[in-house]
């Protein structure tokens, strides 16, 4: 099952585990793994700014042209290899000049970066 949370709804859930996580704390008891880790996925949704898209991508497995962000369409290792013509190790070991950004476990590249990085190798090769 699948549920969508508005950001009021999000940062209202950090600030409740929050305090059942502090709370806790006080009372030297330990903190159930499964709240640290919905903790931790919360925040990781709240601080992203491509949160709505990379929910979506985590449901249907791809990124449709119809959830660019106003940064840009975002795309996964393999898609991002697929353009620059090397195998998906290769996107991973340059992620940090593609721009690649770690989220669920997966790594996200703009579509525009990925682009330009092709441009300027192709001008460096003239």
């Amino acid at each position: 099952m699948t549920a969508e949370l508005s950001p009021d709804e999000i940062r209202a859930a950090l600030y409740g585990l929050g305090e059942f996580r502090d709370r806790r704390a006080i009372m030297g008891r330990p903190v159930p793994p499964s709240i640290t880790a919905l903790l931790s996925r919360l925040e990781t949704i709240h601080r992203c700014p491509m949160a709505d898209v990379m929910a979506d991508v985590s449901r249907t497995r791809h990124v449709s042209p119809g959830d660019a962000t106003n940064s840009g369409e975002w795309i996964g290792t393999k898609e991002a290899a697929r353009m620059l013509g090397w195998h998906p190790r290769k996107v991973q070991r340059h992620a940090a000049d593609l721009d690649g950004k770690h989220l669920g476990g997966r790594l996200w590249f703009q579509t525009r970066t990925v682009r330009e990085y092709m441009k300027d190798a192709e001008r460096q090769q003239k």
